[in-house]
């Protein structure tokens, strides 16, 4: 009996059971039968041969939890499997608490901002959910999670041609996901048998030796593991947590994920939301259960693939000129009415024929966001358009994208001016809005921040729309801006929100920025020699707009960086301190001329230990002969210096 008949089976095994669920009174045989199934389900899952699609298997977790919300089930770290050598985690790797429902989202947004520090707004980044292997890659160890305590070392992938993204991330300590290109697996490795990609990677990682396909797909590159580090700015989103983005957060979130799904090319089966990692001391303050952190969330659709005809195509425009193929759809439910979806780019449009006439079959990403599962019959054309909709000049065809070289592209104009005022916050200023400011003549955010209610109803907006967009760039110049989001929100290459965070610690005070050479930027911790020349550039050539927008009455609001030395010692802590958190103390050592290291490395000077410390970093320090002493001792070195 093969996979499909027998998921089939389970399926429909699961439903009856699910329905027979006792709704009150003594629930112990349906909660043990529940677990039952759970422990089977989900140590197929992870061997890469489903019983269960995630759509039953997360149903049967939703009744768990009513049934018996304390179960011991719910308070740990779902298992993977643990063969061979085991590597140990510290901290544990945990699992991340799914939603369904976004009455749950938005309170937990609420729990966020209730428990936050209060001395202005924290911040949330969303990023796709990439449904693969977690991993964690610790001093040239690749290891999966295995039970959150002990993973399997699956180090030979990376000498069998397993990349990094980004390639930096291969330098550092982090964590991430195991994924395998979904370009590269609908073209080279799907099959009837063989028809997931998260399949496929736990097959890789489980596998003592590699099937030809597998070595191919590692040689190959499109077997990575990705860290968080890798999304671009255009691939999250950085929400400061006010009362109108709570609101705004809720009611966009199936926006918000068409938009990031469709940016990876991964298979996600969901978006996380995150406190931002510059909210040490909010995460700690959140803290975490035995099985997830409170400080993240991972919002998740419920739905199954439905086909449906493509009736036309239109055209998004991006920041840099790029083109990018939208397919129309007769709507479709797949959870949410679907009338709309990205077909990536030229390249992918053209390959897989999906122009008008193509049937095709919709997918909410790995049950939950809008792309194309598979494509059912092919159209007979592919149709792109010889001139840019949005501004008539001839386009260009460039590998895989369709370009609009004008620079001066009505779309093109927009989809910068959008980002400019979505990174500040500035409300208001969507599509419609902009279109009708670029069509006015107005291009550049100067020009339109200098506007008045009057200017603006005379543009043609109505009197209220008119006083309500001129006091909202009131409201923006009184409230302040971060330099490093005032900084990304100019689409400059390679300088989104976090690089842009960097980039003035390093170099503090933006009007500097301008004057920073291709050597400056090479010493910033991640960026090569392309990548700083491109930003070099981007920064010359945008320099002139980042003036003029600052001629405004900005209050900028310029990140604390403490001066470190060069030569400063490295110290590392681990355990639990008696003085504070461990950001507590690496504030306290920052302050005092060492330099906090965030993992263990072979250039670690000092080691300090507190209660409960990792043993695996206290045995490499010995191992080393790196310097190791107990909190008390740091501080009295720290005293006597």
């Amino acid at each position: 009996m093969n996979q499909k008949a027998l998921l089939s089976i389970f399926t429909g095994l699961a439903a009856i059971r699910l329905a027979s669920l006792p709704r009150g009174g003594s629930a112990n045989i349906a909660v043990q039968d529940l677990v039952r199934d759970l422990k089977k389900y989900n140590r197929a899952y992870r061997k890469g041969t489903p019983l269960v699609t995630d759509e039953e298997y997360d149903t049967i977790i939703e009744n768990l939890k009513r049934l018996d919300p304390d179960n011991a089930w719910l308070k740990k770290v779902e298992p993977e499997l643990v063969r061979g050598p085991k590597v140990y985690h510290d901290p544990p790797m945990l699992s991340i608490q799914k939603v369904y429902q976004t009455k749950r989202l938005k309170q937990w947004l609420k729990d966020v901002d209730s428990t936050g520090t209060g001395t202005g707004y924290d911040t949330i980044v969303i990023t796709p959910k990439l449904d693969g292997i977690a991993v964690d890659w610790t001093n040239g160890i690749l290891s999966t999670r295995g039970n959150g305590k002990y993973g399997n070392n699956i180090s030979h992938l990376v000498s069998q041609g397993l990349e990094f993204a980004p390639p930096s991330a291969k330098k550092e300590h982090f964590r991430g996901e195991l994924v395998v290109s979904m370009s590269y697996f609908q073209e080279h490795l799907k099959t009837k048998e063989n028809d997931h990609p998260r399949n496929f990677v736990a097959g890789l990682a489980n596998a003592k030796t590699l099937s030809k396909e597998k070595k191919e797909a590692l040689k190959d590159g499109a077997v990575r593991v990705v860290s968080f580090k890798a999304f671009k700015p255009d691939q999250r989103r950085t929400c400061p947590l006010t009362p109108e983005n709570i609101s705004y957060i809720v009611d966009n979130i199936e926006d918000i994920y068409h938009e990031l799904i469709s940016s990876v090319d991964y298979l996600c089966d969901g978006v996380v939301l995150s406190v931002a990692a510059k909210h040490s001391k909010l995460r700690e303050r959140m803290g975490s259960t035995s099985s997830h952190n409170r400080w993240q969330l991972a919002y998740k659709i419920q739905g199954k693939a439905k086909p449906t005809k493509v009736t036309g195509v239109t055209w998004s425009p991006g920041r840099f000129g790029t083109l990018t193929p939208v397919l129309e759809l007769d709507p479709v439910f797949v959870g949410a009415n679907v009338s709309r979806v990205s077909a990536h780019n030229l390249g992918y449009y053209r390959k897989k024929k999906v122009g008008p006439g193509a049937m095709v079959s919709i997918l909410r990403s790995g049950e939950i966001i809008p792309y194309i599962a598979k494509v059912n019959k092919q159209s007979k054309t592919t149709p792109h358009p010889e001139n840019c909709p949005y501004c008539g000049t001839p386009t260009v065809v460039k590998k895989d994208d369709l370009l609009c070289p004008n620079p001066d592209c009505r779309g093109t104009g927009m989809k910068k001016l959008l980002r400019f005022f979505e990174r500040l916050n500035i409300k208001g200023f969507g599509k419609k809005t902009l279109y009708k400011l670029v069509d006015a003549g107005y291009t550049r955010a100067s020009q339109i921040l200098d506007l008045t209610a009057a200017d603006l109803q005379g543009i043609g907006f109505g009197p209220k729309t008119s006083k309500n967009l001129a006091a909202e760039i009131t409201r923006t110049f009184d409230k302040g801006v971060d330099e490093n989001y005032f900084l990304s929100a100019f689409g400059i290459p390679h300088l989104g929100r976090s690089e842009s965070t960097k980039l003035l610690e390093e170099y503090p005070g933006i009007t500097g920025v301008q004057n920073l050479k291709v050597a400056d930027l090479r010493k910033l911790h991640g960026v090569g020699a392309k990548t700083s020349q491109e930003m070099f550039d981007g920064i010359q050539e945008v320099w002139p707009q980042v003036q003029r927008v600052m001629k405004h009455d900005f209050v900028f609001n310029s990140p604390v960086a403490a001066s470190i030395a060069e030569d400063a010692l490295t110290v590392l802590f681990t355990g639990t301190m008696d003085f504070g958190s461990r950001k507590k103390m690496q504030d306290y050592a920052k302050t005092h001329g060492f330099k906090p290291a965030s993992s263990f490395n072979k250039d670690l000077d000092i080691l300090v230990i507190g209660e409960s410390p990792g043993k695996s970093k206290v045995s490499k320090a010995q191992k080393l002969g790196t310097r190791v002493v107990t909190e008390a001792e740091f501080i009295e070195l720290v005293e006597k210096r």
